[in-house]
């Protein structure tokens, strides 16, 4: 069986996908400075889903129908948006934008077990595990010197960011039983079921107007 090749497209997205992934721990450790972090993820995953509907209604792509899966994109709502977001957002603000992205890079490596244990075509080998590690370690080589420096007192914001790339790890196997369905919706729906079951919890703990204007 060849081995599948990457064409230039595909490694231009790949590109811009890195720059806005790396990009957004920096943008929410400033975010965090005036909103808190329940707040700050509604407002992430109810624009996204906003933006998401809109362009699955412009497509006119097929919609979902039927709890069974209904109840999987309110799962991935809850593995890969709410959880880990809000524990980057907390760890973020405590141990830097650097040392989080590093941390973030052990989304894949928890990925590799979980799915190694959870399939049956999945299972972990050598090259995997050595692709992994080196991009890892090239995470680490190309962080600002000094990204790790002064973490070691933070150990709960450590172990949040690590639950949080072990949720990314979970719902990739979730993710696995969207086989079939345009990307889009699957992205348009989970980000909705995140929303609708967040925006009630944000209202009750962190009423929008009891809190102060964000700083420009």
């Amino acid at each position: 069986m060849a081995s599948p090749t990457i064409d230039r497209a595909s490694w231009i997205m790949l590109l811009c996908l890195s720059l806005l992934w790396s990009a957004s721990f920096l943008f929410m450790k400033v975010a965090a400075e005036s909103l808190p972090i329940l707040t700050l993820v509604l407002i992430r995953v109810g624009v996204a889903a906003a933006v998401l509907q809109a362009a699955v209604a412009l497509l006119r792509s097929p919609r979902p129908k039927g709890a069974p899966i209904l109840i999987r994109y309110a799962l991935m709502g809850i593995f890969n948006n709410l959880l880990p977001s809000a524990l980057i957002i907390y760890a973020t603000v405590r141990i830097g934008a650097g040392a989080a992205s590093i941390l973030n890079a052990t989304a894949p490596i928890f990925t590799l077990v979980i799915a190694h244990f959870a399939t049956m075509d999945e299972k972990m080998t050598a090259p995997k595990l050595a692709g992994i590690t080196l991009g890892f370690l090239g995470v680490v080589a190309m962080s600002a010197p000094g990204a790790m420096a002064g973490v070691g007192s933070e150990q709960l914001a450590i172990l949040a960011m690590l639950a949080a790339t072990f949720c990314y790890g979970l719902s990739a196997m979730i993710g696995r039983s969207f086989s079939g369905i345009p990307p889009l919706v699957s992205a348009a729906y989970q980000l909705t079921a995140a929303t609708l079951m967040l925006a009630p919890i944000v209202l009750l703990v962190e009423p929008p107007w009891t809190l102060a204007a964000p700083s420009a």
